[in-house]
This record gives structure tokens, sequence and C-alpha cells, in this order.
């Protein structure tokens, strides 16, 4: 998001490597004061149905109630009796309990709640009505589920959700989309997903863009297909294009599985159809000749990596893409006339980094910083250049209701001395797709 000029004076240059710099460690110490903050986190894990992230610990997911094991041998909630792995009900007592076998059950729609009489044996003389205090609690028991009435149902004993931000990024009813601002994160769509997003960001005195836009749709949980535009610093001239490509999820846990329960990584793969740029106005060449007019075509593939690390309620994000740009059929008019160039084929790399922190379960801080391309041009030898310029963004995303998502931002390039230099942005997320049965609606089946 650079503002255009006809000029760029060398102070202006040097001091336009100082103020990134600057910018960049005050990002840095944010960041750093924001994980200092943060309270030590027990070792989680992901449950294999849901993929909900819960405590290592644990025996059954808090989301979906779904055993996380399969134990030999369970005991009785009430009365302590060992008993099968596969029992519904305890036979000493008759409470149904939480075992596998039960919860295997519910899953679909086998087991219910509604506990029935229990038969007495004919042989098995009345239980003498007993005066004082029991020994022990299981007589007390015994009883007391003897005699329950049969339309009384048992209260789920399935854990509640927690509702810290150590699970925020979990919410069933929210998916997060795949991108900071601009930048892609490590974590891919879940399978069936389809997201879509745009906006426009609007300059406070000179200029406006149209902030891009992104489709993607999530394939199998472990990869994407997505749409995507990028832009290009021509000299002056901003121009937009579209990028076709997908994105693949890494098996981290191949790795370390304790690694993956924090770490995502996405290989990320687009490329562009060839595009004409043509600009018939007088342009600055970065050797000093007055170039009167600059024509030549382009097309670029990108393949690149991106990085999320997850620390409780903050996700950490970190990305790296290759480029290979071809430049054809260049044609310039200077004072001594039209002159062409010779075709060019150049790599160059793009960086970003960026976190997201979660305030409360639909509001979220957003910081980033990125890179972007600028193309160059020197009229003495007709040639292309490719640099990079320094981007940052800062702002929130609000979810008002569970597919949409908004986004309010301010962003500047490393040519910002004052207010009248930022962008003031905004963008549209709407993500449609089947979504983690909430703990209400699955209590509500058992």
């Amino acid at each position: 998001m650079c503002m255009d000029r006809e000029t760029r004076s060398p102070g202006r240059r040097v001091s336009g490597l100082v103020r990134p710099v600057t910018r960049l460690l005050l990002v840095a110490l944010l960041a750093i004061g924001i994980l200092l903050t943060l309270p030590a986190q027990a070792d989680m894990t992901s449950c294999g149905f849901c993929g909900g992230r819960i405590d290592a610990e644990a025996l059954y997911c808090t989301y979906c109630g779904r055993p996380l094991g399969q134990p030999e041998t369970i005991y009785c909630w009430r009365c302590g009796t060992a008993l099968s792995a596969e029992s519904h009900f305890c036979h000493r007592c008759g409470s149904r309990v939480c075992g596998v076998g039960s919860h295997a059950a519910d899953s679909v729609g086998v087991a219910s709640t509604r506990v029935p009489e229990i038969p007495r044996p004919a042989s098995r003389p009345a239980t003498p009505p007993t005066t004082g205090i029991r020994a022990s609690g299981e007589g007390a028991s015994a009883t007391q589920a003897a005699t329950l009435p049969a339309d009384r149902t048992m209260p789920s004993t399935r854990p509640e959700r927690p509702t810290t931000l150590l699970s925020i990024f979990d919410k069933p009813d929210i998916i997060l989309p795949p991108q900071l601002f601009v930048s892609p994160t490590g974590i891919i769509i879940p399978s069936l997903t389809f997201h879509v997003s745009g906006g426009g960001a609007f300059g406070l005195s000179e200029k406006e863009s149209t902030g891009g836009w992104l489709l993607s749709f999530g394939l199998g949980n472990v990869g994407e297909a997505m749409i995507a535009s990028s832009r290009i610093l021509h000299v002056i001239d901003t121009e937009t294009h579209s990028l076709a490509g997908f994105r693949l999820r890494l098996p981290v846990s191949l790795l370390s599985k304790q690694l993956s329960e924090n770490l995502s990584l996405a290989v990320n793969i687009a490329s562009m159809d060839r595009s004409q740029y043509n600009s018939t106005r007088a342009l600055p060449s970065s050797d000093g000749v007055n170039v009167q007019s600059l024509a030549y075509s382009y097309r670029e593939t990108t393949l690149g990596l991106s990085a999320t690390w997850r620390q409780g309620a903050t996700r950490i994000h970190g990305i790296i893409h290759t480029t290979d740009l071809r430049t054809e059929g260049i044609r310039y008019f200077v004072d001594a006339g039209s002159l062409t160039g010779s075709d060019k084929k150049q790599y160059y790399q793009s960086y970003a980094a960026g976190l997201d922190y979660a305030l409360n379960p639909r509001s979220f801080l957003i910081c980033e910083i990125r890179t972007r391309p600028r193309m160059t041009f020197r009229a003495k030898d007709g040639d292309t250049k490719i640099e990079n310029m320094p981007e940052y963004a800062g702002g929130l995303r609000f979810y008002p209701i569970t597919v949409l998502g908004m986004d309010v931002f301010l962003s500047g390039d490393e040519e910002v001395v004052g207010l009248a230099d930022l962008e003031i942005g905004f963008r549209l997320h709407l993500t449609v797709g089947p979504r983690r049965q909430s703990n209400h609606a699955a209590d509500s089946n058992d």
C-alpha cells in the first residue's frame, strides 16, 4: 500500500529505512509483552473424532463426549464398583455409568439416559428398613437406585465445555479465516467449508485501493483450493491481478505428536495468467533517464510455506514465499526514441509475520507485517528489477454472527510520515460450512 510519488529524494530513502526497523521492533515488543502475560498452559491434545482441543489427561472429550481411550476396567460413579468397559449400568447399584460402551452407544443414539426398574430375584428377601447412620454409602445408593421412578431421568454426567480463552480457537460455531489481513496462515479451513472475503482501503488524502479478495474451499481437512488477488507496484502504478492455486497441510504429527498440538504448517502454491502493464505517462527511471511511456507483459508463480504457532489465546504466524517472475516484450519511449528491452526471469522472496489475540469469544486483535513487490526500471539497460517494500497493518476482527466476520484496520508502508499517509481499511468474511455440534445440542440428544 504505497503512496504514489513522482520523485523520491535520497534523504527520504534513508529515513524510509530507519522507520521500518523501528516499527518492527515495536511490534516485536508488543508480541513479547502479550506472550509474557499469558499464564502457563497445561498440556493439550486433540479429540480424534471432532478435533476439539482438550487436556492431555482427559478421559472424555469435553465437546462431543466421546471416550479418548479403551480402558479394560471402569468404575461406577456412584458406588465405585469395578465394571467391564462395555457396561451400561452398574450391576451393584443399578446406576447408569459413564463407560466406553455407554458413550459409544450415545453417539449413535442407541442408549437412553432413562434408568429402568431393577428386577429383584424372587428368593431375595426384601430389604428391611434401617435406622441410624449407614456404615457406607453403598446401601443408600442401591436403595435410591432401586426406588427411582421409571419416568425419572439421570442428569447428564458429561463435563461442561470450558469457556476460557484457552479454547477460543476451537469454538464450534466460528471458523476463522485462513488469513490475517492479507497474508495466509498455517491453518487449513475444514473440509467442505467455503470462505469468501473482500473489502476496500481508503487513503486519508491521496488514493484508494480495492483491499484485495479471497475465495477458498476446504478439501478433506488436508487441502484448500483458492483464488485470490495480488498487488504489484510497477514503478509508480499499483495493479491488482488474480492468482489461482491450492494449499496443502503438512503432517506435523509425523515429526512430533506433542509439537503438532501447537504448530500447524501449510504449503502454498499459486500462479497467475499473463498480464499486461502499459503506462503512457512519464515515469521516473532508477538511473535518472526520463521515460515517457513503458509497456511489458509479465506472469508469476509463487511457492511458499506458512506456519502458525498457538499458545493459549494467541496465534503467531510466519510466512515465506519465493516467486518466479517472467517479464517479456519490454517497450519504452525516451527522448532518443522508442526502444525495446530483453526478456527477463528473476526470483524474489516475500515475507510476512503477524499475530492474532482473542480479546473475547468474538473479537480478535490482529497485527501484521508483510513485504510487497515493487518493480523498478532502468532505461539505459531496458531492464526491470524487483524490490521488497515493507507494509504494516493493525486492527480488529469482530463476528456479529457466527458466519460473518468484519475487519477494520489501519495500514501504511515505509514512506508513512503522518496521518495523511495511512489507509483505513475494512474487509468482510463469509464462512459457510459444517460446524461441530455444540455441547448443548449434544446433551439434548441424550
